[in-house]
């Protein structure tokens, strides 16, 4: 006779969940003692819920067939149970329980060890049980999320938004200050950290604080880092026990949503104070940090924040990600390769929903970790060369060598499969062939390459315009935002030129008169003596007219002035006193240090492109315009200056724009470059 099976522990917390689109439900059960969860399906949980003591595997099977119209045998239950009693879920006798609780106090001393363990790109740390503190301040801030508090906080983050919109001007250019580390201070950049670090400790603290009000637990807050970026989490899973799914989405939200009413605060600070003080420009950093990140990282469903969480709890697909990218590579195998592979019996929904987000995940995820390869490997080689190179090959072996391994693995396995395929002659051939024109691309195929640096934009002329003569300003063109070259720019009177100028013309005529005189008396003498007085006359009224001229003050090029100038209209000015500063905004230039072996490709006329860091979508196109035959020494390399100028053909380029300067150095193969960057690379002392 079969024994009886033994009933659920009786200190498991269960909770049923209805699944509105299959119109059964799930049972969530919480084990309290290792702080671990499982989920169960209808059919699973209504065979756990005739473990009474009293029923055998083959009555429960039959139970089950009458319910669900189905033919398990008692072997079937058996095997189930064998994996329910595996998780430590069933009641146990005397001396089980025992050994279990030996177990567990085993188990409690190697999870602390475990705790501070895991991936390079994914590394978790506890800190503190914050769970006691939550129950007791929890009566002192109910009223948070009453409904018409809740409704307040929104208009007034809606109103934060608007602000910051009328605001947008300032705000790109104090972000490209903000992500313009190298322009800052250690103490800007410690201050930047400890505002990451406040913003995402409130963060959790949202999360935390709203499980407890739905009736959770929260015993865990600690460090996270997930791809080398500093993190904090919060141990919120008994929200999987709230019967309401919108409690379950409350929590899911609520770290973004305080972190948005604390990011709306900051706002108005920021609006409020005096820009270039302190609080101002802390509550910029607030305010980047909390609607930029939870906008770009916290809502991103393709990485494990709160975005993926609030998607996996809306479709009701726990562990969405995990088996998204595991029946996408089944498809794959399958649809592709055409491998014999087996996965779980999924509905059509289940289908879409895993395809598309794995695909969008595979995707997402490559190029993040390539993206990070290229970041730490460009960082690591300029600032440590040789060793950098060494370090970034462990970054890229972390990264990817399981993935490498996966590969070829799933390569050997497809020749496998397919071995009468890849046996025939013609295929063998096509593979080699296919192998020996990459050979000969990487060799002998020349392809247009960049080099890449890093500059920052100053005017291509600039001048300061100043006044040449005193005289009253008499107009101003006032009314004009931008010159063109010798268009004027103010007009000047002075009455002691005019004054002199029709003096002179009266000893002119005067001159003129003597001269007829002397000329009828046939004195030669005094007629050559007039005659040099005339000549200074009029060099003297060519001096004046000269002077006359420099009163109207004209643009030197095409540009603006930085300054307003209707203050000077109806003033005097004085020789040598300053109008204004005039730049052309029509043309920018970059100086650029080039090394000496990368200067070879480089000459007037080569072909530039820059990129702000702050519009990496849209690039400028340009060209060099002259190299320094001087060089300048940095360390054992030598460098030489490299202006490259762009035209500001859509008026987007500012004075301290900084960016990418791209410049086509030629073509070159892929073993060219690969020669060129090791030299790059390798110290220059050590090369021969």
């Amino acid at each position: 006779m079969s024994e009886v099976l033994a009933p659920l522990r009786s200190d498991l917390i269960i909770r049923k969940q209805s699944i509105a689109h299959q119109n059964s439900y799930i049972a969530i059960i919480k084990d309290p003692v290792k702080k671990k969860y499982f989920r169960f399906e209808e059919e699973e949980y209504f065979v756990l819920s005739q473990f009474d003591n009293k029923k055998t595997a083959q009555e429960i099977a039959e139970l089950y067939n009458r319910q669900f119209y189905d033919n398990l045998t008692g072997t079937d239950i058996e095997e189930f149970v064998s994996s329910i009693r595996s998780n430590d879920l069933l009641e146990k006798d005397l001396s089980e329980l025992n050994t279990f609780l030996y177990e567990q106090l085993k188990e409690e001393r190697k999870s602390k060890i475990r705790q501070a363990k895991g991936s390079a790109l994914y590394f978790r740390v506890p800190l503190i049980d914050p769970d006691v503190f939550f129950f007791k301040v929890m009566p002192y801030i109910k009223w948070f999320w009453a409904k018409p508090c809740i409704m307040i906080m929104n208009f007034f983050m809606i109103s934060a938004v608007i602000v910051l919109i009328n605001n947008s001007a300032d705000v790109k250019v104090g972000m490209a200050h903000i992500f313009d580390f190298s322009s800052q201070s250690v103490f800007q950049l410690f201050v930047l950290w400890a505002t990451v670090m406040s913003v995402i400790a409130i963060h959790e603290l949202g999360h935390g604080l709203t499980c407890r009000r739905f009736g959770g637990e929260c015993h865990e807050i600690g460090f996270l880092f997930m791809f080398f970026n500093p993190c904090m989490y919060a141990n919120v899973n008994d929200a999987w026990l709230f019967e309401n799914k919108r409690h379950q989405l409350y929590v899911t939200f609520a770290g973004c949503f305080i972190e948005f009413l604390v990011g709306s605060i900051a706002v108005y600070v920021w609006v409020l104070t005096q820009k270039g003080a302190f609080i101002n420009m802390l509550a910029f950093k607030v305010i980047v940090v909390c609607f930029f990140s939870a906008i770009f990282m916290n809502f991103n469903p393709l990485m494990k924040f709160d975005g993926y969480f609030a998607l996996s709890d809306y479709l009701e697909m726990p562990n969405l990600r995990d088996r998204s990218k595991e029946y996408f590579s089944y498809l794959i195998s399958t649809k592709i390769f055409r491998l014999k592979k087996e996965f779980d019996i999924l509905t059509k929904r289940e289908q879409w929903i895993l395809g598309i987000f794995g695909f969008l995940v595979t995707i997402y995820m490559i190029n993040v970790m390539t993206g990070l390869v290229f970041l730490a490997g460009g960082f690591l080689i300029s600032q440590f060369h040789g060793f950098g190179l060494i370090i970034l090959c462990i970054i890229i072996y972390k990264f990817f060598g399981r993935m490498f391994g996966k590969l070829i693995n799933f390569i050997r396995l497809i020749m496998t499969e397919h071995k009468s395929f890849f046996s025939k002659p013609i295929v063998r051939m096509v593979g080699f062939t296919f192998i020996i024109g990459l050979i000969c691309g990487f060799i002998f195929y020349p392809l247009p390459q960049h080099l890449e640096l890093s500059a920052t934009l100053e005017p291509y002329k600039q001048t300061i315009i100043r006044a040449h003569e005193a005289g009253y300003v008499e107009r101003v063109e006032i009314n004009k935002l931008a010159y063109k070259e010798n268009e004027y720019i103010l007009v000047q009177t002075s009455p002691e030129i005019v004054a002199q100028l029709e003096d002179i013309e009266i000893d002119m005529r005067s001159n003129d008169q003597l001269q007829q005189a002397a000329l009828a008396k046939g004195d030669a003498a005094e007629l050559l003596k007039l005659k040099k007085i005339r000549q200074k006359l009029t060099d003297a009224q060519n001096d004046l007219k000269r002077r006359q001229a420099n009163l109207t003050l004209s643009a030197p090029f095409d540009g603006i002035f930085e300054t307003n100038l209707n203050a000077l209209a109806h003033t005097i000015l004085k020789p040598g006193d300053e109008v204004g500063q005039f730049i052309n905004t029509y043309v920018y230039k970059v100086l650029i240090d080039i090394l000496e072996r990368d200067i070879e490709g480089i000459k007037p006329g080569t072909r530039a492109f820059f990129v702000l860091n702050t519009q990496p979508d849209e690039y400028f196109s340009g060209q060099v315009i002259a190299i320094s035959p001087l060089h300048t020494m940095k360390g054992i390399a030598r460098f030489y200056k490299v202006r490259v100028k762009f035209p500001n053909k859509n008026m987007s380029l500012r004075e301290g724009m900084s960016g990418t300067v791209f410049l086509e150095i030629g073509k070159y193969t892929y073993l060219h470059r690969v020669i060129r960057w090791l030299k790059k690379t390798i110290r220059l002392d050590l090369q021969l």
